[in-house]
């Protein structure tokens, strides 16, 4: 909440109204605007280029095209968003060193790309969000040791802020089976959405701990009622790999 919102639109209408096609005043109302008034912003402003292209910076050009990109990709519409993104490097090489294009290049099927994009990004940030947004797409791109790497600084930086299954997801991806279960465990202690932490647990015993493991957890998590009597998962070992309530047995 902006205690300031009637003054804040009252000088924005009044900049707009007087510098209309200013390329600073269309990459302002992008950085408040969304739906449908963000949309005509964009249009304008792609218009306001096309009659004045010399108006505008090569740096301008970059932002205005990265926020279209962005604004597509938010709206799922990914290969108008890589467009953009070319679009905006073509004018400012900086942006090809960013998250927002590596996630445009996995969403397009350029894995590899986006790979090498994320190596190319140095973590000179402090900033455990910005380092915890790369660490995740490292894992998505099954780059374990990377994310890895990463999940660690942001443990330096702040013990609090780590989530406990994407840790554990990256240590198995590196092998690291036992230390991905005591992350797992650490979760069955909050005191809130235990039934789900223990169900993470033991899909990770179904796959990676003995049958004797996987049988405890089974039992704890079966205590939580009927409605987990059949858990069927992909992230099985095979399709066989599910939890009978009624027999009481791991098939």
């Amino acid at each position: 909440y902006n205690p300031n919102q009637e003054a804040f639109d009252s000088c924005a209408s009044t900049l707009i109204k007087q510098f209309p096609s200013h390329p600073e005043i269309f990459l302002f109302q992008a950085s408040y605007l969304w739906g449908d008034e963000l949309k005509m912003v964009f249009k304008k402003a792609e218009a306001a280029v096309d009659n004045a292209p010399d108006d505008w910076s090569d740096a301008q050009l970059g932002k205005l095209y990265k926020d279209i990109s962005y604004h597509y990709y938010l709206e799922s519409e990914f290969p108008q968003a890589f467009t953009y993104i070319e679009k905006a490097i073509a004018r400012d090489t900086t942006h090809k060193r960013s998250l927002e294009y590596a996630r445009i290049l996995i969403e397009t099927d350029r894995r590899l790309d986006a790979l090498n994009v994320l190596r190319s990004i140095k973590d000179t940030t402090r900033i455990t969000w910005e380092l915890s947004n790369k660490a995740d797409l490292y894992l998505e791109l099954e780059d374990y040791a990377s994310a890895l790497a990463l999940y660690n600084l942001i443990d330096e930086i702040d013990s609090t802020y780590n989530n406990n299954v994407k840790i554990a997801n990256t240590l198995e991806g590196v092998g690291e089976y036992h230390s991905a279960r005591n992350y797992l465990v650490a979760d069955t202690s909050m005191g809130w959405n235990k039934e789900n932490a223990l169900k993470k647990l033991l899909l990770h015993d179904l796959k990676f701990q003995s049958g004797d493991q996987g049988l405890s957890t089974y039992n704890a998590f079966r205590d939580f009622g009927y409605y987990t009597c059949l858990l069927y998962t992909s992230d099985a070992p095979d399709k066989r790999s599910r939890v009978n309530h009624g027999g009481g047995r791991i098939l």
